[in-house]
């Protein structure tokens, strides 16, 4: 079997696919927790930003915007991008490959979106 590879199987909810990826690199992870959204949701300021934090070697950032990125057609939904930091020092037409996932916890539903 290759160390990267994906196998379709079926279930009764049709076609589903399993990915296996073999990698030097520990998956990171890092948690930008908002108490009270409804507060930023009401504020002037379009965007917010977590912390800086570092994964794959790399200094990272999420920028939120709550009532959503508008030069993206987001109005009305909630945007969230991850944004890659000191990318001026990085070599001419550099590439980072990322996998990601964000889960957004409702507490209001008490049920986690997935997105990847």
């Amino acid at each position: 079997m290759d160390e990267n590879s994906a196998h379709p199987f079926s279930n009764n909810d049709g076609a589903v696919e399993i990915s296996r990826t073999l990698r030097e690199v520990p998956p990171g992870d890092y948690l930008f927790q908002i108490k009270l959204f409804s507060l930023l949701s009401k504020a002037e300021e379009k965007r917010f930003e977590s912390s800086d934090f570092e994964s794959g070697g790399y200094k990272w950032k999420l920028c939120l915007y709550p009532n959503g990125y508008e030069k993206e057609n987001g109005k009305g939904h909630i945007s969230l991008y991850l944004a890659i930091l000191e990318a001026d020092t990085l070599p001419f037409g550099w590439e980072v490959n990322v996998k990601f996932e964000l889960f957004v916890y409702d507490h209001m539903r008490d049920k986690y979106l997935t997105l990847q």
